[in-house]
């Protein structure tokens, strides 16, 4: 996922970029507008006066999964733009706010789709945020941070639900490309203990790479 900080308001979001926007209906709450060629998602928090760090987590990882939902790839927010929502976080350290947001953003959009045959549409992922408002070198890097975090624990996730044995890089191509051990191998693999030799598996590894950069 790609995280773009943008100076200025989301009201200058490019087309093609679903807005998000704040508001204190009910916990939960989603709807799809569109109006004037522009698409808003809106989200309900709930009460401001009920706003923790924890259903701020909460709620990043509930705009990725609305984005999802919705089969959204890019979206633009802004924190900044609704400040009353989020006045009980002012003693908040707006760096460690960076952080987390960054974290779960990459979080939320985590899916093991290792051994599933890529649709044509692509999978349901979003690609890119674009988040406007303010920022400083401070809270740039603690966002960076944050989306390092975010994908060291998908990459263990990742990890944690692959079968041992399994072919690099999974999937259909991966399947494609891999050869089993002939049965003369799989023979001469025996060790002196007596063992089972496993089937191992040769396959071409496949690399992600993504940036970031971003917060109000």
């Amino acid at each position: 996922m790609k995280l773009t900080l943008k100076r200025g308001s989301i009201k200058n979001a490019p087309k093609g970029y679903v807005r998000i926007a704040f508001t204190e209906k009910s916990k939960g709450t989603k709807r799809f507008v569109r109006e004037k060629g522009v698409e808003t998602l809106e989200l309900g928090i709930g009460k401001s006066s009920e706003m923790t760090v924890r259903k701020f987590i909460v709620l990043c990882r509930a705009i990725v999964q609305a984005a999802k939902a919705n089969k959204v790839k890019k979206v633009a927010l802004q924190f900044d733009q609704t400040p009353e929502l989020f006045k009980n976080l002012r003693e908040v350290a707006p760096e460690r706010l960076s952080q987390l947001a960054a974290e779960n953003f990459e979080m939320a959009n985590f899916e093991f789709n290792m051994f599933k045959t890529k649709p044509k549409e692509g999978f349901d992922a979003v690609e890119e945020i674009l988040v406007y408002g303010k920022s400083s070198p401070s809270i740039n890097k603690a966002a960076h941070k944050g989306q390092e975090i975010g994908r060291a624990v998908n990459a263990c996730r990742t990890l944690a639900n692959t079968p041992g044995g399994a072919p690099a890089g999974g999937g259909s191509a991966a399947r494609s490309r891999a050869q089993p051990v002939s049965p003369g191998r799989l023979m001469s693999s025996r060790t002196n203990a007596g063992r089972t030799p496993t089937r191992s598996w040769s396959s071409a590894s496949s690399a992600v790479s993504a940036s970031a950069t971003w917060w109000p």
